[in-house]
């Protein structure tokens, strides 16, 4: 139930964006210009897909754009990219043994997609999808506990994961060929504050084949890490105002709201204002690093999307916002990197 409430929380807090539908140039091509205040600017070029769902997580594989539902019946969804034209749906929402409550998708190489969210926490399922949209099921991995695994990855031989409930607040490594090798990697915590979605060290986990990542929502901070979590660099703007009021939480500053791990860049959405503006998503910029924790560049995108994956063979981003749910938006970002 804890697990259940804290992904509500999170789908409620950072899903929301008021962005006005005039502000739109619909089926208009993407393009890069320079707004009032000289930052890049990115418009979206709108997508009509061929159901209505409400995308709670995305992943991204050669050529296809995979999108889990959690309200739906159905939940899994397979697009082929560019034409985001449906090719196949599946996945059952039930109780049963290969019934799914939450899919969440936690890596996708060479269309190997690995699926989290089953109705049995413990198992984690590996799927090949074929260039038809077919999922074929090739593996299973069972982890020791029934237990949150939060914004969960495969990586390499090991399942690697965010823990945020009480006592912890840690990022967790499990080796998944033996389950007695784990590493842990514990944060600080706030004792006068016993719920964990106010915690000042909280924040989202991201990692690729590239490398690991920590990004803080209360503070304008990054750290970067190895697979043995040992911390490479850390990116941090001490001049940065932090407040957490768990109170009041519209006074709490915000910063890191969403992101995206690829193999060549981290892709994060910066927004660094209180949560009562959490609606107006045009303070987000996109900041783009590479995994030493050296930034590459930053711009915006017009509508910000709540979810978004990266395309970075084609240098396209496909994201969607919750203000427009029949739609993917897709932002060309191949001049970014020469800016």
């Amino acid at each position: 139930m804890k697990l259940l409430l804290s992904i509500s929380c999170l789908i409620l807090l950072f899903s929301c964006n008021n962005k006005n539908r005039e502000n739109l140039h619909i089926g208009s091509e993407s393009v890069v210009s320079i707004d009032e205040s000289s930052d890049m600017v990115i418009q979206g070029t709108e997508i009509a897909l061929d159901v209505v769902i409400h995308p709670n997580r995305m992943g991204i594989g050669n050529g296809m754009l995979f999108i889990s539902c959690f309200k739906c019946d159905t939940m899994i969804y397979t697009f082929a990219l560019p034409s985001l034209k449906l090719l196949s749906s599946f996945a059952r929402k039930g109780e049963g043994p290969d019934d799914f409550l939450f899919p969440v998708f936690c890596g996708s190489k060479n269309n190997l997609v690995s699926v989290w969210g089953l109705s049995n926490l413990r198992i984690i399922k590996q799927f090949q999808v074929t260039n038809q949209g077919d999922w074929v099921f090739k593996k299973g991995f069972e982890l020791k506990d029934n237990k949150a695994y939060n914004q969960p990855y495969l990586l390499r031989d090991s399942f690697l994961f965010y823990n945020e409930f009480p006592p912890e607040l840690s990022i967790e490594k499990v080796n998944l060929y033996d389950l007695s090798k784990t590493k842990q990697l514990k944060f600080d915590k706030d004792k006068e504050i016993t719920e964990s979605f106010f915690q000042m060290n909280k924040g989202d986990l991201l990692a690729s084949d590239s490398g690991i990542a920590y990004l803080y929502y209360y503070k304008d901070q990054i750290d970067f890490y190895d697979f043995d979590l040992n911390l490479i660099k850390s990116r941090s703007n001490k001049e940065s105002p932090v407040r957490v009021n768990s109170q009041n939480y519209n006074e709490s500053l915000v910063y890191y709201v969403n992101s995206y791990a690829g193999n060549k860049f981290l892709y994060a959405l910066k927004r660094g204002k209180p949560l009562s503006l959490l609606r107006d998503s045009s303070f987000d910029c996109m900041e783009i690093y590479d995994w030493k924790g050296n930034m590459v560049t930053e711009f915006k995108l017009n509508p910000t999307p709540d979810l978004f994956v990266v395309d970075e063979m084609n240098s396209i981003i496909y994201g969607c916002n919750y203000n427009y749910p029949d739609y993917i938006f897709r932002y060309d970002i191949n001049d970014v990197y020469n800016h």
